[in-house]
C-alpha cells in the first residue's frame, strides 16, 4: 500500500468535508430562507452572487467525492496519473467507497444543520489528527535515523581513509 497515495486521498476528502461543513454551518445557514440553495445576501450581496458563492464553495466537496468515486470505480486511472504502479488489491476501492460515503453523510448533515453529526465529526477528526501526527512523528524518527546513518557512514569512510593513508 502506498502511504503517500492514501494520505493524499484522505487529505482531499477531509478538506472537502471540512470546507462544506464549515461553509454550511458558519455562512450559508444564515443565508438560507427557503429551499436548498441559499439566496439571502442581506445588504451585502445579491441573490445571484449568493448562489454563485454557494456553488463554488461546495466544488471542493464535490472534488473530494469525485476522488473517492474514482478510487472506488477505476483506481488505476488515478494511480497512472500519479505515476504509481497499478494495483489489483481491494484496499484502494475500499478507501474510495468510504471517502465517497462519508462525503455524502457530511453534505446531508451540513445541509440540514444536523448538529449531533457535526459534533461527533469534531471528535473523530481529532482522533484522525492524533493518528496522522503519530505517523508524522514516526516519519521524523525515520528521517533522523537516516541522517544519523548518513553521518555515521561519512565518519566511517573518513576513518577508513585515514587508516589506509
Amino acid at each position: 500500500m502506498n502511504g503517500y497515495f492514501v494520505a493524499a486521498a484522505t487529505i482531499a476528502f477531509v478538506v472537502g468535508l471540512v470546507h462544506s461543513v464549515f461553509g454550511e454551518t458558519l455562512i450559508f445557514r444564515r443565508m438560507r430562507q427557503r429551499g436548498f440553495v441559499p439566496t439571502n445576501g442581506g445588504n451585502v450581496i445579491g441573490e445571484g452572487h449568493v448562489r454563485i458563492l454557494w456553488a463554488t464553495w461546495h466544488i471542493v466537496t464535490v472534488f473530494g467525492w469525485c476522488i473517492g468515486a474514482v478510487l472506488f470505480i477505476t483506481p488505476n486511472l488515478l494511480l497512472s496519473i500519479l505515476h504509481i504502479a497499478p494495483t489489483s488489491e481491494l484496499w484502494i476501492r475500499v478507501v474510495g467507497l468510504v471517502a465517497f460515503m462519508i462525503g455524502v453523510y457530511a453534505w446531508v448533515a451540513a445541509s440540514h444543520a444536523f448538529t449531533p453529526f457535526l459534533v461527533v465529526s469534531v471528535y473523530t477528526r481529532f482522533v484522525g489528527f492524533v493518528a496522522f501526527t503519530a505517523f508524522a512523528v514516526m516519519g521524523l524518527a525515520e528521517l533522523a535515523g537516516s541522517i544519523w546513518t548518513h553521518f555515521a557512514l561519512r565518519a566511517d569512510a573518513a576513518w577508513s581513509a585515514r587508516s589506509t593513508a
